[in-house]
């Protein structure tokens, strides 16, 4: 869900599939996302989060045309919520809720 239309206005409420694989050998788990478009899965992204032992959540930074960003993921469960926030200034975009099915 889009949280802040103004500071980010490129932000769209979307249906999105996740998919983690891992972890790797050197601990990153890779999460593949693809927005949902008339029915079709279409690819939006892929990336590698670390585990921060201090927060207790997986975190992912990134750095594209238009956004440099921080995803934070944390896994309850079946269930994982977290944020996608600017940097630096961490501002938050977006705040996700998933279930695994």
């Amino acid at each position: 869900m889009c949280v802040d239309l103004v500071t980010h206005p490129a932000c769209h409420d979307e249906v999105v599939v996740y998919e983690v694989t891992g972890p790797a050998a050197d601990g990153t788990v890779h999460l593949r996302a693809d927005k949902i478009v008339e029915g079709k899965r279409e690819f939006m992204d892929e990336l590698p989060f670390v585990f921060d032992a201090r927060s207790g959540t997986w975190v992912a930074d990134f750095e594209r045309p238009r956004i440099r960003g921080r995803w934070t993921l944390r896994i309850d469960g079946t269930t994982m919520t977290g944020t996608l926030a600017s940097r630096p200034d961490g501002v938050v975009a977006r705040r996700v809720s998933l279930k695994k099915h």
